[in-house]
C-alpha cells in the first residue's frame, strides 16, 4: 500500500517513530478516534537510553526464567534511574514481581506482591492507560487469592486497550482459577485469534483449562506444544505429568514429573496444595489427585 525511506540519527528516533505512525494511518485512510489521536500523540520517555533499557529487559523477561527475570527487572530498574516518570518502565518491574510470585520463584511472596503492587500504583499515577498494569494487579491479586478482584482487573485490560492479546490471557488465567472455565476457554481462544503464534504460558494454560474439563486428549496438544516452545517450566512439566497420568501414560507422566523437579526440587502434594491458587476445591482435588498417579511425593 505505501513504502518510504526515513533516515534520522538515533536521538531523532521517536520523532521518526510519530512521522511512520501518522504516514501509515494517513496512507491506509484510517480514521482515528479522540482517545486513539492521543494514544499515538503520547510519549511515553524522551529519553532514548531508556527506552532502550526497556526493549532490552522485554527481551529478557519474555525468556520466562527465575534469571531472565531478576536480569529484566535490573534493566527496568536502570530506565526509571534515567527516567523516573516512564510509567511503563515502573509497570514492567511490577510486571517481574508478579512473574516472580505466580511461577513460585520469589523467597518471600508477601514482599513481592507488596512491591508490585507499589510499581503498579506509581505507573498508575503516572499513565493509567497502560493496560500492562491492570494486568499485573490481576496477577497479584490472584497470588493473594482475591479471585474478584484479579477477573476485575483483567477485564479493565481490555477496556484500556480491547485487543491486547496479554490481557485476553490474563483474563483467562483469572477465570481459570476462579473456576468459570468456559468463559476462561473463551478468552484464552480470542488470544489465537490475536497472536497467530501464542506463548508458551498461553498453551499451557489453554491446556490447564481442558485438563480442569476432563478433556484429557485435547489438553495434552497444547501443553506439548508448550513445552516444545520452553520445556524449561516446571508448572507446565508438571501439568504434562498430571494430564499425563489421567491418559494411562505414565511412563510419560514420571518423565515429565522428573523434569518438573529438577527444575524445583521443591515439589511435592503439599507444597502445590499450599501455592495452588483453584478457588473451587474440586479443581485443587481433582489437580492433586492427577499428580498423586503421576507419583509426585507427599512432602
Amino acid at each position: 500500500v505505501w513504502a518510504e525511506r526515513f533516515d534520522g540519527a538515533m536521538a531523532e528516533k521517536f520523532n521518526l517513530q510519530d512521522d511512520v505512525n501518522r504516514k501509515i494511518v494517513e496512507a491506509l485512510s484510517i480514521g482515528l478516534t479522540h482517545t486513539e489521536e492521543e494514544i499515538l500523540d503520547r510519549v511515553e520517555t524522551k529519553s532514548v537510553d531508556a527506552y532502550d533499557l526497556l526493549l532490552r529487559g522485554l527481551e529478557q523477561f519474555h525468556r520466562t526464567t527465575r534469571d531472565t527475570t531478576l536480569e529484566a527487572r535490573k534493566l527496568f530498574l536502570q530506565a526509571i534511574s534515567l527516567d523516573p516518570y516512564y510509567a511503563r518502565a515502573h509497570s514492567n518491574v511490577a510486571l517481574t514481581h508478579a512473574q516472580d510470585v505466580n511461577f513460585y520463584w520469589t523467597d518471600d511472596k508477601e514482599e513481592s506482591i507488596r512491591l508490585g503492587l507499589k510499581y503498579a500504583a506509581k505507573a498508575i499515577e503516572l499513565d493509567d492507560s497502560i493496560p500492562q498494569i491492570y494486568f499485573t494487579r490481576s496477577a497479584l491479586y490472584l497470588a493473594q487469592r482475591n479471585h474478584e478482584a484479579a477477573v476485575e482487573a483483567a477485564r479493565r485490560t481490555i477496556e484500556v486497550y480491547p485487543d491486547y492479546a496479554d490481557g485476553h490471557g490474563m483474563l483467562a488465567f483469572a477465570l481459570c482459577f476462579a473456576g468459570e472455565l468456559e468463559e476462561a476457554l473463551v478468552a484464552i481462544r480470542k488470544v489465537n485469534t490475536l497472536e497467530p503464534e501464542p506463548s508458551h504460558l498461553f498453551l499451557a494454560l489453554e491446556g490447564r483449562i481442558l485438563f480442569l474439563l476432563n478433556r484429557y486428549n485435547e489438553a495434552v496438544v497444547h501443553i506439548e506444544r508448550s513445552l516444545i516452545k520452553n520445556p524449561a517450566h516446571d508448572r507446565t512439566q508438571l501439568l504434562a505429568a498430571a494430564t499425563y497420568a489421567q491418559l494411562g501414560r505414565l511412563e510419560d507422566a514420571s518423565w515429565a514429573l522428573e523434569e518438573a523437579t529438577a527444575i524445583n526440587p521443591k515439589i511435592s502434594l503439599e507444597y502445590e496444595r499450599n501455592e495452588a491458587y483453584y478457588k473451587n476445591p474440586e479443581h485443587l482435588e481433582h489437580y492433586i489427585e492427577s499428580l498423586k498417579i503421576a507419583g509426585v511425593p507427599p512432602t
